[in-house]
């Protein structure tokens, strides 16, 4: 029943694959993000970053529609590169922007949310945190679009995390390999 009165939901997933998520890291963080997918309602819309040196966005669309193949493509993600993290997270609201502006525009009504998760802190491109801010929501609207950070293992930006998921109403949290899928599961479970 909740499910079926609960608002709809657009999410953008940013995962970061970057050369430091070898190993059980990245087996973690790609079976959390799954499971977040496949917990989604199939009416959900979701958009799917990942970043290492770059940001691409492999997947977007109805979890109906698109769920399955964004699953199998996290469950085979590999690890290298960079970490673009604000260049990702600057993609993720700008998409998030344009697709709230086509709800508006059509009369839906949906919430809003980034799930950001990320081991590292941001060296490439080397940019300022001002250009992310100036993307960013203002936090005064209550259908605005929130990030959940979630910081990964201990070389991190939590600063930058935890800054990111205050300015926009969000929420920060700090994951290990044991701990990750259940933060997601209560994210989701926020939306």
């Amino acid at each position: 029943m909740w499910n079926q009165e609960k608002k709809r939901t657009v999410m953008a997933l940013v995962i970061d694959n970057s050369g430091s998520m070898d190993g059980e890291p990245m087996i973690a963080a790609r079976s959390a993000a799954a499971n977040f997918i496949q917990r989604m309602n199939p009416n959900d819309y979701f958009h799917l970053f990942v970043f290492n040196s770059g940001v691409t966005k492999p997947y977007s669309g109805f979890v109906r529609d698109v769920g399955s193949n964004a699953v199998s493509y996290l469950n085979n993600l590999l690890a290298n590169g960079g970490t673009a993290l604000f260049q990702a997270t600057i993609d993720s609201i700008l998409q998030m922007n344009q697709t709230k502006s086509q709800d508006i525009q059509s009369g839906t009504v949906r919430n809003y949310g980034i799930l950001l998760m990320t081991d590292g802190m941001n060296n490439f491109p080397p940019q300022s945190i001002d250009s992310v801010y100036s993307v960013l929501p203002n936090g005064e609207s209550a259908d605005q679009i929130h990030i959940y950070s979630v910081s990964f293992g201990s070389s991190s930006d939590d600063t930058t995390l935890r800054q990111l998921a205050t300015a926009t109403n969000g929420a920060f949290f700090k994951a290990s390999s044991s701990t990750i899928d259940s933060i997601y599961a209560e994210i989701n479970l926020e939306l």
